[in-house]
C-alpha cells in the first residue's frame, strides 16, 4: 500500500521540506515534494513460542524459533533454536516476505531445594567420625560425594558434597566441612628446685610440643601466683603444686592437666660483713663476728692462707699490726640458692706489755726509781700506781721514809682500757728494811776495878736488843758488862752495834 502526498512547490528550486523518494518502482519527475508511506502486511504463519515453562534452578530448556528466514532472540542469538536457563525471552521472526513477527515466553524457576546441616559446622576431636544429616526437607534420594548414601552419613574430618534430588527431578548441590581439632595437651608434669625469694616463670616448666595457651592456678591458694609468674618469697622450705590447665572440661575435647612442683630452698644468709678490732696473742672466736641474722652452721676460711684459723678460732699471736681477712659461707654450690658470704676482719693490735713482776729489798728513807725494777721487753712510756695509796710514790720514785719494815707492791701499767687490748700490768715490790740505830757516840769516866754496864751510856734513841763488842779483844766484855779491873789509867773503845751485815739497812 502506497499513499503519495503532492505538495506544489511554488518557486523553482526550492527544497522541500520532505527528503524527494526515488525507488525503482516509482520515478518522480516533478519537482514536487512527496511523502511515501509503505506500510506491512500481516505475516501468513505469526510465531508463537507456546506456554511459559518451568525449570530447575541451573537447568536449561530448548526454545524453537519456527520456520522463517531469520530469527533474532532477546539475549542476541539469532539460531532458530536456543538452550536457555530460567528467565524472560522474546523473539522476532522475519519471513521469506520481509515480513516479521514477535512472541515472548517466560521460564520460571522451580524454588530452590534448601540444603541445610545438622550439626550445621560439625567438628569433632581427634579425626573421629560424627554424624551429620541433611535437614530442612525430605528428598527423593541422597548423594554423597563419599560414595554414601541417604539423609543421614557418618562422617571423617574432610569436605563432602551432597546431591538431592527433589519432586521436580530438581538436583541441588551443598558442602559441608567436618573439622578436626586436637585434644588439649598440657604435657608431663614438672619439677623444678628453685631457691626463696625469686620470681619464677611455671612457663618454662612447659614441655616443648604441649598446648601453649593453657590457664596456670595455684590450688593451694599460696597467693603467690600471678598469670604464670610465682614470686616465691616468705616460701622458703615449701613444696607447692600449681596445676596448668588446657581446654575447658565442657569443651569438645575436654581438658587436660599438668602439675608443676616447685621445691623452694631457703635463700642462704650468710650476714652483713663485720669487723672487730682485737689484741694480738690471743684465741679470738669468729663466731662473735657472725651477723645474728646468719645462718648458723657454716664454715670458715682464711683465704689469706695466713694458718691462724683452726675451725672459727683464730690465734693471733705473731699478726699484730696487720689486718686479716676471714670468709664465713653457708649454703651448697650445688643447691638452688648456692652459697652465700660475709667477710670476717679481724684488725689485730700489738698487746701491751707490762713486763713480768720483780721486787727489790730497799733500806728505809732510801728514795728508790721503780723504773730499776722494769723488765727489759716491758713497753716504755706506761704509768705507776701506788696501789695500796701509801702516798710514797712521785712519778717513778719511791720515797721509803717512815716505811721501814713494810713491803708494798707497786704497779706498773700500759695500754688503755678502752682499747681492745686493755691494759697489762706488773707488780713491782719493795721489800723495805728498817734503819739500824746505836744512838751517838758517848764517854763515861769508870774507877778501876768496877764491873760498868754499857746499856748505862747508851743513847736513849738506839735500837734495843743489839751487841756490845770488843775491838781491841782484851777479854773484859761479857755482854754489856765490862770489868775495869787492872785497867787503870786506859781509855778502852767499845762498839754496840745493832742489825746483821747481811740485812737490807
Amino acid at each position: 500500500n502506497i499513499s503519495v502526498d503532492i505538495v506544489p512547490v511554488m518557486t523553482a528550486g526550492t527544497p522541500c521540506l520532505q527528503n524527494s523518494l526515488s525507488e525503482e518502482y516509482i520515478i518522480l519527475d516533478y519537482e514536487i515534494c512527496v511523502t511515501v508511506t509503505i506500510s506491512e502486511g500481516d505475516i501468513d504463519d505469526p510465531i508463537d513460542l507456546g506456554m511459559d515453562l518451568e525449570s530447575c534452578a541451573g537447568g536449561t530448556n530448548s526454545l524453537f524459533g519456527g520456520n522463517y528466514d531469520d530469527w533474532l532472540w532477546s539475549n542476541g542469538q539469532t539460531a532458530q533454536s536456543i538452550n536457555v536457563g530460567p528467565g524472560d525471552y522474546s523473539i522476532t521472526v522475519t519471513d521469506s516476505n520481509g515480513c516479521t513477527d514477535t512472541d515472548e515466553i517466560t521460564i520460571e524457576a522451580f524454588p530452590d531445594a534448601p540444603i541445610t546441616f545438622d550439626p550445621a559446622d560439625p567438628m569433632v576431636c581427634n579425626n573421629e567420625s560424627i554424624t551429620v544429616s541433611v535437614v530442612e526437607g525430605s528428598y527423593d534420594s541422597y548423594e554423597w560425594s563419599n560414595s554414601e548414601e541417604g539423609q543421614t552419613v557418618n562422617l571423617t574430618p574432610g569436605t563432602y558434597d551432597v546431591t538431592i534430588t527433589d519432586d521436580n527431578d530438581c538436583t541441588t548441590v551443598n558442602t559441608v566441612t567436618v573439622s578436626s581439632i586436637p585434644s588439649p595437651n598440657a604435657g608431663t608434669d614438672n619439677t623444678e628446685t628453685i631457691c626463696e625469694g625469686v620470681e619464677f616463670d611455671l612457663s618454662d616448666l612447659v614441655e616443648s610440643g604441649a598446648d601453649v595457651d593453657g590457664v596456670f592456678s595455684d590450688p593451694a591458694a599460696t597467693g603467690s601466683l600471678s598469670g604464670s609468674i610465682v614470686n616465691t618469697s616468705g616460701l622458703a622450705d615449701q613444696t607447692i603444686d600449681f596445676l596448668y590447665t588446657v581446654g575447658l572440661p565442657g569443651d569438645l575435647c575436654g581438658s587436660d592437666e599438668a602439675t608443676f612442683t616447685l621445691i623452694i630452698e631457703a635463700q642462704a644468709v650468710a650476714g652483713a660483713d663485720n669487723s672487730e678490732t682485737v689484741c694480738a696473742e690471743i684465741i679470738f672466736d669468729l663466731n662473735d663476728l657472725v651477723d645474728a641474722a646468719a645462718d648458723l652452721g657454716g664454715t670458715f676460711s682464711d683465704p689469706g692462707a695466713t694458718g691462724a684459723l683452726d675451725g672459727s678460732m683464730v690465734n693471733t699471736t705473731g699478726f699484730e699490726g696487720q689486718t686479716l681477712d676471714f670468709i664465713y659461707e653457708v649454703g651448697d654450690g650445688t643447691d638452688a640458692c648456692g652459697v652465700d658470704q660475709a667477710t670476717l676482719t679481724l684488725i689485730i693490735e700489738d698487746a701491751p706489755n707490762a713486763g713480768i713482776d720483780n721486787s727489790a729489798e730497799v733500806c728505809e728513807q732510801d728514795f728508790f726509781d721503780l723504773n730499776d725494777l722494769l723488765d727489759i721487753n716491758a713497753d716504755a712510756g706506761g704509768v705507776f700506781l701506788d696501789v695500796a695509796a701509801t702516798g710514797s710514790l712521785s712519778g717513778s720514785t719511791v720515797n721509803t721514809l717512815g716505811l721501814g719494815g713494810l713491803t708494798i707492791d707497786y704497779v706498773y701499767q700500759v695500754g688503755d682500757a678502752a682499747d681492745p687490748c686493755g691494759v697489762d700490768e706488773a707488780t713491782l715490790t719493795l721489800v723495805i728494811g728498817v734503819l739500824s740505830e746505836a744512838g751517838q757516840d758517848n764517854v763515861s769516866t769508870v774507877c778501876d776495878g768496877e764491873l760498868f754496864d754499857l746499856n748505862d751510856i747508851l743513847g736513849s734513841d738506839a735500837d734495843l736488843g743489839g751487841v756490845y763488842l770488843d775491838p781491841n779483844d782484851l777479854g773484859i766484855l761479857n755482854g754489856s758488862i765490862v770489868n775495869t779491873t787492872g785497867l787503870e789509867g786506859q781509855t778502852i773503845d767499845f762498839i754496840y752495834e745493832v742489825g746483821f751485815p747481811s740485812d737490807i739497812c
